[in-house]
């Protein structure tokens, strides 16, 4: 089975449900110009992008950066052909980052078992940070909530600021005991909780509607952050106020961004650590199936 990827989980998704790469592969014809290196060979096709992660660099007051791979039509089995190409661009990419100086955060596909055994050959002092598995919801699992008075909505742009103070303590404390990638890493573990509260920040900033909201007695009891894009519906920060959990609020609020995906004819997706099983099971419940996962490698070089 030949893969084809890009890091971006939305796209990926929308292909794997359709059973059909060539926008994947569109985007890689149409990008690789502007790709750092890459390797190209009859329809193969391996290499990556640097960027810079302008919020992460804010936070901690250094360069932060992803290496972002690229990917066409190399196989899920091990190749001998397709690994020699994988091992060249790995051994450009280990000669980069000797010279660029920051942090630096790599996303490597579960599946690409020939990149992840050339980033133990080519790269040093790795960071191991965890693992993200993705899932997507085309359907929705029926199931019936006791009529509680609960209320959820997207809220307006006004009602965002309106409720700001409100909104960032329940993400605040909802994250304060998550361990992620930023808490894993002994380098960046300090900040890790403000890039959540920062994160919700920008969507309360941001003019878009993009923020959904459990309502219980006039109090919040839920939050959920979404993006709303061309390919899916991503439902990506959610907090709980603690006063609330019987009522079962993060399960509903994600049914919630699953209807509303369905509504705009738009697949819906999600992703979160590999050891964070309470939410995936909340996630399969409600119609949730995993698609793709990655293994997160930080490496410092300042």
């Amino acid at each position: 089975m030949a893969i084809s990827y890009i890091e971006d989980k939305n796209i990926l998704a929308n292909c794997i449900d359709k059973r059909d790469f060539s926008i994947i592969e569109n985007i890689i014809e149409d990008d690789k110009s502007n790709l750092n290196f890459y390797i190209e060979k009859d329809d193969i096709l391996f290499g990556y992008k640097i960027k810079m992660v302008e919020q992460l660099t804010r936070i901690y007051g250094y360069n932060v950066y992803v290496v972002n791979f690229y990917s066409k039509n190399i196989s899920h089995s091990f190749n001998s052909a397709e690994d020699n190409i994988i091992s060249k661009v790995m051994e450009e990419l280990s000669v980069q980052l000797k010279i660029l100086k920051g942090y630096i955060i790599m996303k490597v596909p579960s599946d690409n078992i020939m990149l992840i055994s050339q980033c133990n050959i080519h790269l040093k002092n790795i960071i191991f940070a965890g693992g993200i598995v993705c899932y997507y919801a085309n359907k929705i699992n029926s199931k019936d909530f006791e009529d509680d008075g609960l209320k959820i909505s997207i809220i307006s742009k006004e009602k965002k600021h309106e409720l700001k103070s409100k909104i960032v303590p329940i993400i605040q404390e909802s994250f304060k005991e998550y361990y992620g990638q930023y808490h894993i890493s002994h380098i960046t573990r300090e900040k890790a909780n403000i890039i959540y509260e920062n994160w919700i920040e920008e969507y309360i900033n941001s003019n878009e509607e993009n923020i959904i909201v459990a309502e219980y007695n006039n109090e919040i009891a839920g939050v959920l952050s979404i993006d709303d894009n061309e390919y899916a519906i991503e439902l990506v920060l959610s907090g709980i106020n603690t006063k609330f959990r019987e009522l079962k609020i993060y399960e509903r609020l994600i049914r919630y961004g699953i209807s509303l995906g369905l509504s705009k004819n738009k697949i819906v997706t999600t992703s979160t650590q590999f050891d964070n099983f309470s939410v995936q099971r909340a996630w399969i419940n409600s119609g949730f199936k995993p698609y793709s996962s990655y293994y997160v490698y930080h490496l410092s070089n300042m």
